[in-house]
């Protein structure tokens, strides 16, 4: 089991003044798997691009590394960012996110989650390319860059499930609003459709569990599969209920 904790506000994260900017027309950048490279070769960062309800969700995973060891990326020993939001029309919209980094003068990694975020890029689209660019702030970890298409089928991170959770109307998921929560999640493959009754085979996914982080009572649990079209708010009895999705 996967432990995440939630934060309102992204302080820690941002460096710089946030900005608002009014919603906009989705943009219409091709769904798919983008992957950026340092200079000496190594991919140091991944966007997964997703379609779901008409929407289009960035997820961007990027690491602080400049280097040839693929190994350091790969087990995250490297400081590193997974962010995830809406786009509209030229701008990604951070509102969920993981910072993962070494603390000041020990070999420790520390891990931050934060939600309610308000984190801004213009995305600037190219031939099976697109480009992020910082709108007058800067996270630890710089996630701007051009990401080249790598393949058709996006990954997503838990972070993308929670954004998509996230983005939901409270009063169809039932999260409680102006508290502190913790995310729990884990990664299950539901093929037989008997654990929970009204979800069916929906095969791999995240569930994500959605707890008071003073008292730690459990206040919501969904399952999220991995294409990020469907969203199931899990009743106590483990029944669910479809409430995002065809």
């Amino acid at each position: 089991m996967k432990h995440s904790w939630k934060k309102g506000l992204s302080g820690l994260l941002v460096l710089g003044v946030l900005t608002m900017l009014p919603q906009l027309a989705d943009a219409k950048v091709a769904a798919g798997h983008y992957v950026r490279t340092n200079a000496a070769g190594t991919v140091n960062g991944t966007l997964d691009v997703f379609e779901t309800g008409g929407r289009t969700f960035f997820d961007v995973h990027a690491y602080n590394y400049d280097g040839t060891d693929v190994r350091l990326v790969k087990t995250g020993m490297v400081d590193n960012l997974i962010t995830a939001g809406p786009v509209s029309e030229d701008t990604f919209k951070i509102t969920n996110s993981c910072y993962q980094g070494h603390v000041a003068g020990q070999d420790v990694i520390r891990r931050y989650e934060y939600r309610n975020m308000n984190v801004l890029y213009k995305i600037t689209e190219k031939e099976n390319a697109v480009a992020l660019a910082p709108e007058k702030a800067t996270v630890k970890v710089d996630i701007a860059g051009e990401y080249k298409l790598a393949g058709p089928v996006p990954q997503a991170s838990y972070i993308m499930a929670e954004a998509l959770i996230d983005s939901l109307d409270p009063k169809v998921t039932g999260i409680p609003q102006g508290q502190e929560l913790r995310y729990v999640y884990d990664k299950e493959n539901l093929y037989d459709g008997v654990r929970y009754p009204g979800a069916g085979a929906v095969g791999p996914c995240y569930k994500v569990k959605i707890y008071t982080e003073k008292t730690l009572q459990l206040q919501e649990s969904f399952i999220v599969p991995m294409a990020m079209q469907d969203v199931y708010r899990i009743a106590y009895d483990n029944s669910v209920t479809k409430i995002y999705g065809k």
